[in-house]
């Protein structure tokens, strides 16, 4: 991560994947949360304003294709033909995604590349 002010070095460097590649990376509205999505097939959700620790890390079917906030701090993610949206997740561990829905029409192959939150 950068800032404007240090731009020789960056201010904070990050492995937030230690295995595999990063495959989507999401910042809050509020600057305060960030996500990752992996190869690895997992989730992790960052405090970036303070600590820049891994607050959650969560398992998902396959590795995610992208990953999105909404305004009010839901988080999606896009896997194949699937999307799962969390909720407070930045707040608690979650057991498991708030809704998911698989799309008929995306075929594995093609799948979703890209979730987005329509602004509030």
């Amino acid at each position: 991560m950068w800032s404007p002010n240090m731009a020789s070095k960056p201010v904070v460097k990050m492995l937030a994947h230690l295995s595999s590649p990063v495959t989507s990376l999401a910042v809050s509205k509020c600057g305060r949360y960030m996500t990752t999505t992996g190869k690895d097939a997992r989730f992790k959700v960052w405090d970036i304003r303070n600590s820049y620790k891994c607050l959650y890390d969560y398992f998902t079917p396959t590795p995610a294709t992208s990953s999105a906030f909404s305004d009010t701090g839901l988080i999606s993610l896009s896997f194949g033909n699937e999307v799962q949206i969390w909720k407070n997740s930045t707040h608690q561990k979650q057991k498991a995604p708030y809704m998911k829905h698989r799309f008929s029409g995306a075929d594995k192959q093609s799948g979703i590349h890209k979730v987005q939150f329509i602004p509030y």
